[in-house]
């Protein structure tokens, strides 16, 4: 009788323990998982930002390289036209000076319109220089967040392999007479599980 007694005690003690121990766990589980998809979302928002970023830098390197283009165009036509107002000036005689006259207005007029345009164009590259540079910057301020996610998912293997310790354990301690061998493959196969998950994860993430 007093046997009988003992044993239900145990019995007793053991359910308590494996419910306190299932809580914890339980409790443990969702603080990870919580903390892993807040992280997960936050990466995530830096990492479309650094996109947008990338994405608005080879735009204003295509309309650099457009106005570039359109100024050497620009100077070429500037450098043909003034070399045929040079020529002209070589073959002029009395009869044609009206039309040096032209010609020396015209070449004015390109000079002054290239000097302008030369402006707006170096007033343009500037603007693009100062929104390449602070995008760069921006670029650089994000890098220390991959940094942050190796390190954070380098914590929540080290929390993985704390929680699996502590499974293996309580396997042992909850079931004292059952083959050891048996409770460690339970309890492998849930790792794997979770690291199958994880794997999951990463690979989305990269």
């Amino acid at each position: 009788m007093a046997q009988q007694k003992t044993k239900l005690k145990v019995k007793k003690s053991i359910a308590k323990q494996q419910s306190t121990f299932e809580q914890f766990f339980t409790e443990r589980e969702q603080h990870l998982k919580k903390e892993y998809a807040t992280l997960t979302e936050y990466i995530k928002d830096y990492s479309d930002r650094v996109d947008h970023f990338q994405d608005e830098n080879e735009l204003l390197d295509k309309e650099a390289q457009e106005i570039q283009e359109n100024n050497k165009a620009y100077l070429t036509y500037l450098a043909k036209r003034t070399l045929l107002c040079q020529n002209a000036i070589i073959t002029l005689n009395d009869q044609n000076r009206s039309d040096l006259a032209s010609v020396l207005k015209q070449k004015d007029e390109l000079t002054s319109q290239y000097k302008d345009r030369e402006k707006e164009v170096r007033s343009q590259l500037i603007e693009m220089e100062t929104k390449y540079s602070l995008m760069n910057k921006e670029v650089d301020d994000l890098r220390p967040f991959k940094e942050l996610q190796s390190d954070q998912l380098s914590r929540i293997w080290e929390l993985e392999k704390d929680l699996l310790a502590m499974k293996i354990h309580h396997s042992e301690q909850i079931s004292p007479g059952t083959d050891p061998g048996n409770n460690l493959h339970a309890v492998s196969l849930a790792e794997g599980e979770d690291k199958g998950v994880a794997f999951i994860c990463l690979g989305k993430l990269g």
